[in-house]
């Protein structure tokens, strides 16, 4: 049971989730401790080398979101955050649609509301990163765009996600308990809305990004970077909050691969 391949695991990973789905006892708890034990290690492994993580994007988004079991999820849905924050989704365009399709129909199906709300945050968190790497794909490729209906189930998440977390005081606690929460809320509603009207409004990030770029190469220290963005912005007000929060979130990305890469 141990000795299995992961690539070959990987190539057929929708048969594997189907499976285990179908099975119960302790035939499922073998099954989910192979991927515990063997797929997840071996996924983890692959994330935290410097070389693109091609296939592996995709499982992991799919066992992140396949409501297996809470071990699973959490382990899955923790290198889905590493993967989104580090931007290491295979370098396409098209692979990063088809997770951002993945994370977006969890939310819309029962996936959402069977999960912990630790974890729901979490897949909120991603979710938002997902959304602007491909705001920022979509800004630099005149022909890349969602199909009407991925954007019509877009705006159908935003809605949910309102409505769950703004429209009760409930979800208030989850926002103090955790400050990206709103954070991530605000940024999916804003992306989602520059995404459905294309390339044109992406102009004014990516040209704030090439001028933080600019600033953040002067040194290679994470700490210095923030210094130095904090005076460019002072000078620079003239910029919409959403343009500051995605070089923020393109920061956070770089302080993690040097963390990374120190540790290493």
């Amino acid at each position: 049971m141990f000795q299995i391949h992961v690539e070959e695991f990987a190539k057929r990973i929708d048969d594997h989730i189907e499976d285990i789905t179908k099975t119960s006892g302790m035939e499922r708890k073998k099954k989910e401790q192979l991927i515990i034990h063997v797929v997840l290690p071996k996924l983890e492994k692959s994330i935290t080398e410097w070389s693109e993580v091609g296939e592996a994007s995709l499982v992991v988004a799919k066992l992140a979101c396949a409501g297996i079991c809470d071990a699973i999820t959490t382990h899955a849905m923790e290198l889905l955050l590493q993967l989104v924050s580090r931007n290491k989704l295979g370098g396409k365009a098209d692979k990063l649609q088809q997770i951002e399709e993945i994370v977006r129909r969890s939310v819309t199906s029962g996936f959402f509301s069977m999960q912990k709300p630790e974890l729901l945050e979490k897949l909120v968190v991603v979710f938002s990163h997902l959304l602007i790497l491909l705001l920022n794909e979509i800004s630099k490729n005149n022909h890349l765009h969602l199909t009407s209906k991925s954007e019509e189930e877009l705006k159908g998440v935003v809605a949910k996600l309102e409505k769950r977390y703004r429209a009760r005081s409930q979800p208030k606690k989850a926002m103090e308990r955790n400050p990206q929460l709103k954070l991530a809320l605000d940024v999916i509603s804003e992306a989602a809305e520059r995404i459905s009207e294309g390339s044109s409004r992406g102009e004014q990030h990516l040209e704030f990004l090439k001028e933080v770029n600019s600033v953040l190469e002067s040194t290679d220290d994470p700490t210095k970077s923030v210094k130095q963005l904090k005076k460019y912005q002072k000078k620079h007000s003239n910029h919409s909050w959403f343009d500051v929060i995605f070089s923020i979130y393109h920061i956070h990305g770089q302080v993690w691969l040097t963390k990374t890469f120190k540790n290493s």
